[in-house]
């Protein structure tokens, strides 16, 4: 029966993320987690520089909203947090943490059940099981230390203590310290062998981690990087075929870029701010135009477009402040408008925000926001 129920509830929850709605509203002192420190990115993991708050690198998206964070941001049941180029600790329960690298998106959907959309975490949980759910791809128990990254299409986990189990069509793979393995969408777990690129990110990656969590800057990181390296090089991984040079294991590819922006073979959304990239059309409602300039197709996304309020032209014209907008898949160098179906906004400049869930993986996450002119309507 559990075991049932918890089926019925990943779909569920699966469902929900690919439609862009979220869990009701929890309960003010339902809090899960926390936001404890967010750092910049650095090429040199001992450069670990914590960031003034609030910052728009790290923001809680909710079904209603996108915030940035400040310490001590609390997560509850059904939130999300967007990770940009930055590094956020999240604290939980005693000896439950995660470490969210840049370009990461993750649901809270519970304490023991999370959703990974796309990127790379760090996860410590060394206290019951954590189940998370990598969206058409399979599921994680975690019991240990594992580093997972995923761009929604191929995911590789790496233990670094204790064990892992993924599970995908109905097979289950079981990975204990120094092993790697793949999850790829539609075919069942495979152990796996690293590449030398990914030995490196992971190395790199990991030093970060734990001189973010830890909150040293001294020799316990360099120790620490150091047994991890060992683990990495002497450990005897099994490869099953899967474990090519071709960096097959989502996040960046093995490029050490670590999604940091730049990356190759992504999508890349941006609001048009040419001419025709907002117009009316015949029936008086706005068209604002979406593209992507990238190198990969882009997935469906919702499009955000806001009025400012604080000027009263808005407000005295009974126009909410944003407007979400379901926004079609669009192919690489491919563009669509979005029709926002109110006369009320002749007039106004729009703010546009591509990707406004941070669903989307994009070589570019600064490029997203644009204020748009917007001619007048022709006069009929």
């Amino acid at each position: 029966m559990t075991h049932a129920f918890r089926q019925v509830s990943i779909a569920i929850l699966i469902l929900a993320f690919a439609s862009g709605q979220a869990p009701p509203p929890a309960d003010a002192d339902d809090t899960i987690a926390k936001v404890k420190k967010v750092t910049a990115l650095s090429p040199d993991p001992k450069e670990v520089k914590e960031v003034p708050y609030p910052t728009s690198l790290a923001q809680l998206v909710t079904d209603q909203s996108q915030e940035d964070v400040k310490k001590d941001t609390a997560v509850k049941p059904g939130q999300a947090l967007l990770t940009r180029s930055a590094n956020t600790h999240l604290k939980m329960e005693k000896d439950l943490e995660t470490l969210l690298y840049s370009d990461t998106f993750v649901r809270f959907d519970g304490l023991n059940i999370w959703l990974l959309r796309h990127g790379r975490a760090y996860v410590v949980a060394k206290r019951g099981r954590l189940e998370i759910v990598a969206e058409a791809l399979g599921r994680i128990l975690v019991n240990s230390k594992v580093y997972i990254r995923t761009d929604g299409t191929r995911l590789l986990a790496f233990v670094t203590e204790g064990r892992v189990v993924l599970e995908a069509n109905a097979r289950t793979l079981s990975l204990g310290p120094g092993k790697a393995g793949r999850l790829v969408s539609g075919d069942g777990p495979q152990e796996a062998t690293l590449t030398p690129e990914e030995q490196a990110e992971i190395e790199k990656d990991l030093e970060t981690a734990e001189r973010v969590m830890k909150g040293g800057s001294g020799a316990g990181g360099v120790a620490v990087a150091a047994a991890v390296a060992a683990l990495i090089a002497g450990a005897a991984i099994a490869s099953s075929g899967g474990g090519s040079g071709s960096g097959g294991s989502g996040g960046s590819g093995g490029s050490g870029t670590g999604g940091t922006g730049g990356g190759k073979g992504l999508p890349d959304l941006v609001p048009d701010d040419g001419r025709g990239g907002c117009r009316f059309d015949d029936k008086g409602n706005m068209l604002v135009t979406v593209r992507n300039q990238g190198q990969a197709d882009a997935p469906q996304s919702i499009t955000r477009v806001e009025f400012d309020q604080a000027s009263g032209t808005a407000r005295r014209a009974g126009v909410p402040g944003a407007h979400d907008l379901k926004t079609p898949a669009l192919r690489a160098g491919a563009a669509s408008p979005v029709a926002l179906d109110s006369r009320q906004v002749q007039g106004l400049r729009p703010r546009v925000t591509v990707d406004a869930g941070g669903r989307v993986r994009e070589s570019n996450e600064q490029n997203n926001t644009a204020v748009i002119p917007c001619p007048a309507p022709p006069i009929r």
